[in-house]
C-alpha cells in the first residue's frame, strides 16, 4: 500500500488488487481489502471477447450502505504486463452527507503494464443530501497498455425527493503514459453556486456519464464510432479524440439505466474496434 497517507490509515478503507498473466490467462496475484471495501471474482460476461479472452472479471463491493461523511477509501489496481482485467461494482456507490460538512475522500490509482488491459466500469455514484465528495482517479499506462474507465453521476436519491441536494462534488481524472499526461479532467458541481442542470452544464439533464478510452488504437476512428453510438441511442453527448492519444465520451441523460446501457455498448464497441485494428497490423 505504498503511497497512501499514513495519517488516514485508521479511518480509511483500502482495496489493493494486482493481476498478472500466467499461462495464457490472467490470475489474481494480490488481493487485500478492509471495510467498507471488498472484492469478488465473477463469471465472465459476453462482451469484447477478443481483448478480454482469459481476463479476470470481478466486482468491488462497498459494505455498510455506502460511504460515510468524512470517510476515506483508497483503491489500487495493478494490471501486469500482458494481463487483462474487467472490474465493476455491485450496485451504486452511495455517498452520505452530514451536518458537520465533512468531506468524503475517494482515491483510485490504476497502473497498467505493457500490453495490459483494464476495463473499470462501476455503477452510478449517488450523492445524498449534504454530501461532499472529493474523488481523485489517477492512471498510469506503460507502452501498449489499454484502459477503459467509466463513471456515472446522478443528482441524488430521487426516490427521497433529493435532486441536486448535495453540497459539492469534485471529480478528478488524470491519465498519463511514461512520457506525458494524456488527460487531465476535473468536473466540479456545487448546487449552491448554480443549478448543475443549467444551460452550459448538464443542459437540462440530470445524469452525466463518462467513458475515457486509451490504447494503441484509440483515436479518431473510435471517437467517430462512439459519437454515432450516442446519437443512435437518443442521448445528448459526443466523443472526441484527445491530442496525445485516447478518446473521451460524455453523455447526458435523465436516468442512470439509460446511460449505463450506452456505456456498456461503448465498451464493447471500443474493444472490438481496437482488436480489429490490432489484427490488421499483424
Amino acid at each position: 500500500m505504498d503511497g497512501y497517507p499514513e495519517y488516514r490509515t485508521r479511518e480509511a478503507g483500502f482495496l489493493d488488487l494486482a493481476f498478472t498473466a500466467h499461462g495464457g490467462r490472467t490470475v489474481v496475484a494480490r488481493e487485500y481489502a478492509t471495510v467498507p471495501l471488498a472484492f469478488r471474482v465473477t463469471a465472465p460476461v459476453s462482451s469484447g471477447q477478443h481483448m478480454l479472452a482469459g481476463a479476470v472479471h470481478g466486482r468491488v463491493l462497498t459494505l455498510g450502505g455506502g460511504l460515510l461523511a468524512g470517510q476515506s477509501v483508497y483503491t489500487s489496481i495493478t494490471v501486469g504486463q500482458g494481463a487483462r482485467a474487467s472490474i465493476g461494482t455491485v450496485g451504486a456507490t452511495v455517498v452520505h452527507g452530514a451536518e458537520s460538512g465533512a468531506v468524503t475522500h475517494q482515491s483510485q490509482r490504476f497502473h497498467v503494464g505493457a500490453g495490459g488491459l483494464l476495463v473499470y466500469l462501476p455503477d452510478e455514484t449517488i450523492p445524498c443530501r449534504g454530501a461532499r465528495l472529493a474523488q481523485q482517479t489517477e492512471a498510469t499506462l506503460e507502452g501498449g497498455a489499454s484502459l477503459l474507465y467509466g463513471e456515472v453521476l446522478t443528482p441524488g436519491r430521487l426516490w427521497h425527493g433529493e435532486r441536486f441536494a448535495y453540497h459539492d462534488l469534485q471529480l478528478d481524472l488524470i491519465v498519463r503514459d511514461d512520457r506525458r499526461p494524456l488527460l487531465i479532467d476535473r468536473a466540479t458541481f456545487c448546487p449552491a453556486e448554480g443549478t448543475p442542470n443549467a444551460p452550459g452544464r448538464l443542459a437540462g439533464h440530470t445524469h452525466l456519464g463518462t467513458l475515457a478510452v486509451f490504447g494503441p488504437h484509440a483515436g479518431p476512428e473510435l471517437a467517430l464510432a462512439l459519437h454515432n453510438l450516442a446519437r443512435s441511442c437518443g442521448l445528448t453527448g459526443s466523443a472526441s479524440p484527445l491530442y496525445a492519444g485516447g478518446v473521451l465520451l460524455r453523455l447526458l441523460g435523465d436516468t442512470a439505466q439509460e446511460i449505463k446501457a450506452v456505456l456498456r455498448q461503448a465498451v464493447v464497441t471500443s474493444l472490438d474496434l481496437m482488436a480489429a485494428a490490432s489484427a490488421e497490423q499483424r
